[in-house]
């Protein structure tokens, strides 16, 4: 319909409502809102050619993420608008799965939905899914990337032969934990069994062949449940059973909302965090700073998204983020989105209209943020370059599989024709704590959730240290792992009957010892020492033997030269004479006492009768 010469354009959008709590997905769907005012002021230097006469309305319902209302809520959008050619979002592929499966539309309609973050694999599947377009690249994309990854780390570390799985029960981490694990196919042993912490999991990863449950699960209903010390204990549960897995290497599928409180437990369960690799499904710096201090050294790869600084001027990132810095603040994230769009959005904290999170508007609160900027913008050059788009949404779906590339606010926006998903570039984030002056940067000055101490903050941040683009993976040399360990940890476990090996432990520990070069060298030292000590006693034991054997051969002489000169006297004699008797007499005292000087002599003679001597002599 039109309103004062201009053609109205309805545009639900499915996202986070101000009262859900969560400021992340507030700020990405105020990033939404303001796009859509950008694009209606034909004025301020954003795409001002584009839908000439023409005003989008939208409307927000309010959808919180996987908590099983997708179809309802996309239903009830539909019911409001039914001629919208297309809803933005829903954001999460359970969400997404729900409102554009075939049975949902059998109840609503065919509008085209424009997801700015689901990334599910099965969400590509255009008969499951009918006309369902992402702006962010598919799990399947991520999947190659993180297994190029870990295979490439696996041979710095000497082999990483296990992992661990810990994911909620939602459909997008269930899929990136099975795709991974599936990924990896026999190269390494997926330990946790397919535990599910706390109950009432309703469906797992499964292992491709067998289909075992895999890894280390749980309900993402019942943790939305739990408040305040339940929660934080349920995390440590979670954290605990993975540590039983005796895994060092852990693979993490859980939706941004928990990954705070997983971190958090990690930081707080004391382990020595340098012995672990966290490679994560998506990259969301937590806003509590035990979780910042947690989440140090994790791994993820997150859509490439064109920062700020490297945008030229007049550039479309550049425009928007310029206009956004003059509509948005940290404060209005802390009013109800229907008072902030009230207000007459001059600017600053008073006239702000939208929240941005952390107060700065060259980054946004979470991964997906520019993508909910780049969701209008395909819904809006679609419908610009085909009029009979704008209330058919076959027509509208098609118009945007064969759309060209576009610059976006993110970067390059292509879709793939077949799927409908975006075929994009990846970066390899690392979480790391930089540290910088309050005065240094006033966008800080503002920001919330961070640690400020004397005037330095401590700020956590995934950090870009690499790239994964067309099937190759370049990794920079500013990786710190957990413990700020440049080099990846070691695979200390061996699973044996489902248990850990202390053995392979001990074996572990002794590789550890011996790649440092100090310990390696004493140990050496230590050997030569040893086997230098051994040679000297063997040597000093064999002089010794042929001392003993020289004496035993001269005493054996001795005796011979003894006997013999004994037999020689024997002979002179009678048998019967007293010189005889009195030789004998003498042999048997020096039998029985060899030492001269203990023999008896004079009237200390034995007197026993005589006897004829048997005597063996030597000749």
């Amino acid at each position: 319909f039109q309103i004062a010469g201009k053609q109205i354009l309805e545009l639900p959008l499915l996202c986070e409502d101000a009262t859900t709590g969560d400021v992340t997905a507030r700020e990405n769907c105020d990033r939404a809102l303001h796009a859509i005012d950008a694009i209606n002021d034909k004025r301020d230097g954003f795409l001002d050619a584009v839908l000439p006469n023409v005003e989008i309305v939208a409307r927000v319902f309010s959808l919180p993420c996987s908590q099983g209302k997708g179809a309802e809520t996309f239903q009830k959008a539909v019911a409001a608008h039914p001629n919208a050619a297309a809803v933005i979002g829903p954001s999460c592929s359970s969400d997404v799965a729900e409102a554009g499966s075939v049975a949902s539309r059998e109840n609503a309609g065919r509008q085209v939905i424009i997801s700015p973050e689901s990334t599910a694999s099965s969400l590509g599947d255009e008969a499951a899914f009918p006309h369902v377009v992402r702006l962010p690249s598919p799990e399947t994309i991520a999947t190659a990337a993180m297994e190029t990854l870990f295979e490439h780390y696996s041979v710095l570390a000497g082999g990483w032969r296990n992992v661990a799985l810990l994911y909620d029960d939602s459909l997008w981490a269930r899929e990136s934990a099975e795709n991974f694990a599936d990924a990896l196919g026999g190269m390494v042993d997926v330990l946790g069994g397919g535990a599910c912490v706390g109950g009432g999991c309703d469906e797992w990863a499964r292992d491709g062949t067998t289909r075992d449950p895999l890894g280390v699960s749980f309900s993402l209903a019942r943790w939305d449940g739990l408040r305040g010390q339940d929660r934080e204990n349920a995390a440590a549960e979670l954290v605990e059973t993975m540590y039983k897995t005796h895994a060092n290497v852990v693979y993490l599928a859980v939706e941004p909302r928990v990954q705070g409180d997983i971190f958090a437990a990690v930081y707080r369960n004391k382990r020595d965090r340098s012995d672990y690799a966290w490679l994560l499904a998506t990259s969301v710096v937590a806003d509590s700073l035990d979780a910042a201090d947690g989440i140090q050294g994790a791994l993820g790869f997150t859509e490439a998204v064109v920062a700020y600084a490297d945008a030229a001027p007049g550039s479309t990132t550049r425009t928007f983020l310029d206009l956004w810095a003059a509509a948005s603040s940290a404060e209005a994230c802390g009013v109800s989105r229907d008072e902030a769009l009230a207000r007459g959005g001059g600017g600053g904290d008073d006239g702000a209209r939208f929240c941005d999170k952390d107060g700065d508007p060259t980054t946004t609160a979470g991964p997906h943020g520019m993508f909910w900027v780049d969701a209008i913008l395909t819904y809006a050059l679609a419908v610009d370059a085909d009029r009979a788009t704008r209330e058919d949404p076959d027509a509208l779906h098609s118009t945007i599989l064969e759309m060209e590339t576009f610059n976006g606010v993110s970067g390059v926006v292509r879709f793939d024709p077949e799927t409908g998903d975006r075929d994009g570039k990846l970066d390899l984030k690392n979480a790391q704590i930089k540290t910088v002056t309050e005065a240094s940067s006033p966008w800080l000055q503002a920001s919330r959730g961070r640690r400020l101490q004397g005037g330095v903050i401590f700020d956590p941040e995934f950090v870009v240290v690499g790239s994964y683009d067309q099937d190759v993976l370049v990794v920079g040399d500013d990786v710190r792992f957990p413990g700020g360990l440049s080099e990846p940890p070691e695979d200390q476990c061996c699973p044996t009957s489902g248990g850990h090996s202390n053995s392979h432990n001990i074996g572990a520990a002794f590789r550890k010892f011996f790649d440092d070069p100090l310990y390696a060298s004493l140990f050496t030292v230590a050997v030569m020492l040893i086997l230098f000590t051994i040679a000297y006693l063997y040597q000093k034991s064999r002089r010794a033997k042929h001392e003993l054997n020289v004496v035993k051969r001269q005493i054996e002489d001795q005796l011979n030269a003894t006997r013999q000169q004994f037999a020689e006297e024997w002979a002179h004699f009678d048998d019967g004479s007293e010189s005889r008797a009195l030789l004998l007499l003498a042999a048997r005292t020096a039998a029985r006492y060899p030492d001269p000087g203990e023999r008896p002599t004079g009237t200390h003679m034995p007197a026993r009768p005589l006897r004829q001597p048997q005597l063996a002599v030597s000749p």
